[in-house]
Protein backbone atom coordinates (compact mmCIF):
# COMPACT_ATOMS: atom_id res chain seq x y z
CA UNK A 1 0.00 0.00 0.00
CA UNK A 2 1.35 3.49 -1.15
CA UNK A 3 0.88 5.78 2.31
CA UNK A 4 0.82 9.23 1.44
CA UNK A 5 1.64 10.59 4.69
CA UNK A 6 4.42 8.07 6.17
CA UNK A 7 4.71 10.16 9.57
CA UNK A 8 0.65 10.23 10.04
CA UNK A 9 0.71 6.24 9.12
CA UNK A 10 3.39 5.78 11.72
CA UNK A 11 1.95 7.39 14.87
CA UNK A 12 -1.39 5.95 13.68
CA UNK A 13 0.01 2.72 13.40
CA UNK A 14 1.88 2.64 16.46
CA UNK A 15 -1.36 4.33 18.83
CA UNK A 16 -3.39 1.18 17.51
CA UNK A 17 -0.64 -1.14 18.24
CA UNK A 18 -0.33 0.67 22.20
CA UNK A 19 -4.10 0.65 22.15
CA UNK A 20 -4.54 -3.22 21.23
CA UNK A 21 -2.17 -4.31 24.26
CA UNK A 22 -3.60 -1.84 26.31
CA UNK A 23 -7.46 -3.52 25.64
CA UNK A 24 -5.79 -6.73 25.87
CA UNK A 25 -4.62 -6.08 29.47
CA UNK A 26 -8.04 -5.14 30.79
CA UNK A 27 -9.71 -8.26 28.75
CA UNK A 28 -6.69 -10.40 31.13
CA UNK A 29 -7.81 -8.44 34.17
CA UNK A 30 -11.26 -9.07 33.80
CA UNK A 31 -12.79 -6.45 31.93
CA UNK A 32 -15.77 -8.12 29.89
CA UNK A 33 -15.66 -7.94 25.90
CA UNK A 34 -19.44 -8.87 24.96
CA UNK A 35 -20.50 -10.32 21.95
CA UNK A 36 -23.50 -10.60 19.62
CA UNK A 37 -24.83 -13.82 18.89
CA UNK A 38 -26.78 -14.68 15.34
CA UNK A 39 -28.61 -17.70 13.95
CA UNK A 40 -28.65 -17.30 10.30
CA UNK A 41 -31.23 -20.00 9.02
CA UNK A 42 -31.01 -21.80 5.64
CA UNK A 43 -33.62 -23.63 3.83
CA UNK A 44 -31.61 -26.47 3.51
CA UNK A 45 -28.74 -27.74 5.87
CA UNK A 46 -27.70 -26.58 8.75
CA UNK A 47 -27.72 -23.01 10.16
CA UNK A 48 -25.23 -20.84 10.20
CA UNK A 49 -23.93 -18.99 13.58
CA UNK A 50 -22.72 -15.66 13.76
CA UNK A 51 -20.17 -15.16 17.18
CA UNK A 52 -19.00 -11.27 16.51
CA UNK A 53 -17.27 -9.20 19.53
CA UNK A 54 -18.36 -6.10 19.98
CA UNK A 55 -15.49 -3.47 19.92
CA UNK A 56 -17.08 -0.57 19.57
CA UNK A 57 -18.84 -0.35 23.12
CA UNK A 58 -15.34 -1.61 24.67
CA UNK A 59 -13.99 0.60 23.43
CA UNK A 60 -15.57 3.73 23.87
CA UNK A 61 -15.82 2.65 27.93
CA UNK A 62 -11.87 2.58 27.39
CA UNK A 63 -11.92 5.78 25.30
CA UNK A 64 -10.36 8.23 28.87
CA UNK A 65 -8.00 5.75 29.49
CA UNK A 66 -7.00 5.24 26.20
CA UNK A 67 -7.04 9.29 25.10
CA UNK A 68 -4.75 10.19 28.42
CA UNK A 69 -1.67 7.33 26.76
CA UNK A 70 1.72 9.04 25.41
CA UNK A 71 0.33 6.89 22.06
CA UNK A 72 -2.27 8.87 21.41
CA UNK A 73 -0.96 12.11 22.73
CA UNK A 74 1.98 11.51 19.94
CA UNK A 75 -1.09 10.82 17.04
CA UNK A 76 -3.07 13.59 17.60
CA UNK A 77 -0.07 16.03 17.65
CA UNK A 78 0.61 14.50 14.02
CA UNK A 79 -2.75 15.12 13.18
CA UNK A 80 -2.77 18.45 13.99
CA UNK A 81 0.65 19.02 11.62
CA UNK A 82 -1.82 17.43 8.89
CA UNK A 83 -3.81 20.05 7.39
CA UNK A 84 -6.57 17.58 5.46
CA UNK A 85 -7.11 16.91 9.10
CA UNK A 86 -8.81 20.13 10.03
CA UNK A 87 -12.03 19.51 9.12
CA UNK A 88 -12.00 16.68 11.78
CA UNK A 89 -10.64 19.06 14.04
CA UNK A 90 -13.71 21.29 14.33
CA UNK A 91 -16.74 19.90 16.41
CA UNK A 92 -19.65 21.44 18.38
CA UNK A 93 -19.88 18.30 20.35
CA UNK A 94 -16.95 18.02 22.36
CA UNK A 95 -14.45 21.53 23.29
CA UNK A 96 -11.28 20.69 21.96
CA UNK A 97 -9.55 20.01 18.52
CA UNK A 98 -7.59 17.25 20.60
CA UNK A 99 -10.94 15.85 21.65
CA UNK A 100 -12.64 16.00 18.38
CA UNK A 101 -9.68 14.40 16.78
CA UNK A 102 -9.57 11.30 18.96
CA UNK A 103 -13.03 11.06 18.67
CA UNK A 104 -13.66 11.33 14.44
CA UNK A 105 -10.50 9.41 13.85
CA UNK A 106 -8.01 7.90 16.38
CA UNK A 107 -11.20 6.08 18.26
CA UNK A 108 -13.12 5.51 14.61
CA UNK A 109 -9.92 4.02 13.23
CA UNK A 110 -9.38 1.97 16.27
CA UNK A 111 -12.94 0.60 16.32
CA UNK A 112 -12.37 -0.45 11.78
CA UNK A 113 -9.41 -1.92 12.42
CA UNK A 114 -10.43 -4.23 15.72
CA UNK A 115 -13.91 -4.84 13.63
CA UNK A 116 -11.94 -6.30 11.04
CA UNK A 117 -9.37 -8.06 13.49
CA UNK A 118 -12.28 -9.84 15.22
CA UNK A 119 -11.07 -8.40 18.15
CA UNK A 120 -7.74 -6.83 19.84
CA UNK A 121 -5.65 -9.56 18.11
CA UNK A 122 -3.67 -7.57 15.33
CA UNK A 123 -3.96 -7.75 11.82
CA UNK A 124 -1.41 -5.63 9.37
CA UNK A 125 -3.86 -6.27 6.88
CA UNK A 126 -6.91 -5.15 8.80
CA UNK A 127 -5.16 -1.67 10.12
CA UNK A 128 -4.19 -0.78 6.38
CA UNK A 129 -7.57 -0.92 4.89
CA UNK A 130 -8.95 0.59 8.12
CA UNK A 131 -6.08 3.32 7.10
CA UNK A 132 -6.12 4.07 3.40
CA UNK A 133 -9.88 4.80 4.20
CA UNK A 134 -8.68 7.30 6.00
CA UNK A 135 -6.17 8.95 3.85
CA UNK A 136 -8.96 8.58 1.41
CA UNK A 137 -11.26 10.52 2.94
CA UNK A 138 -8.23 12.89 4.09
CA UNK A 139 -6.66 13.52 0.96
CA UNK A 140 -9.06 12.16 -2.01
CA UNK A 141 -10.28 14.51 -4.05
CA UNK A 142 -13.79 14.99 -4.18
CA UNK A 143 -15.78 15.42 -0.64
CA UNK A 144 -19.19 14.98 -0.10
CA UNK A 145 -20.93 17.00 3.07
CA UNK A 146 -23.98 16.89 4.36
CA UNK A 147 -26.35 19.47 6.47
CA UNK A 148 -29.59 19.43 7.75
CA UNK A 149 -31.71 22.57 8.55
CA UNK A 150 -35.34 22.28 9.77
CA UNK A 151 -37.58 24.05 7.05
CA UNK A 152 -40.55 24.62 9.51
CA UNK A 153 -43.85 25.49 8.08
CA UNK A 154 -43.06 23.07 4.67
CA UNK A 155 -43.51 19.52 4.51
CA UNK A 156 -42.51 16.63 1.48
CA UNK A 157 -43.87 13.82 0.31
CA UNK A 158 -40.90 12.88 -2.25
CA UNK A 159 -37.55 14.18 -2.41
CA UNK A 160 -37.26 17.43 -4.29
CA UNK A 161 -34.20 18.44 -6.14
CA UNK A 162 -32.87 22.27 -5.56
CA UNK A 163 -29.89 21.79 -8.27
CA UNK A 164 -26.28 22.33 -7.02
CA UNK A 165 -26.55 19.15 -5.38
CA UNK A 166 -29.11 20.62 -2.62
CA UNK A 167 -32.25 19.18 -2.08
CA UNK A 168 -35.16 19.16 0.43
CA UNK A 169 -36.63 15.79 1.78
CA UNK A 170 -38.39 14.39 5.12
CA UNK A 171 -35.74 13.51 7.85
CA UNK A 172 -35.54 9.82 7.99
CA UNK A 173 -35.67 8.07 11.28
CA UNK A 174 -32.51 6.20 10.76
CA UNK A 175 -29.63 6.18 13.42
CA UNK A 176 -27.94 9.26 11.88
CA UNK A 177 -31.15 11.63 11.10
CA UNK A 178 -31.29 14.13 13.76
CA UNK A 179 -34.89 12.74 14.34
CA UNK A 180 -33.19 10.31 16.20
CA UNK A 181 -30.54 11.71 18.19
CA UNK A 182 -32.92 14.89 18.91
CA UNK A 183 -36.88 13.65 19.28
CA UNK A 184 -37.87 17.67 19.16
CA UNK A 185 -36.63 17.47 15.54
CA UNK A 186 -39.65 14.94 15.05
CA UNK A 187 -42.01 17.12 12.93
CA UNK A 188 -39.67 19.39 11.14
Amino acid sequence: MAVRAPQLHLALRSFCLGAFVHLGRCLEEGDELRFSFAEHAQRAGPAFYEYRPLVRSFIEVHATALASRDDARLALGELLREPAAAIYARSDVVPSAEQALFRTVLSSLLISTAEACGGFDWDDIAFDRAYAELEASLFGEARVYAAAAPLVGLSVVTQIELGGSLRIRAADTAKDEPAFSWPEAQGL
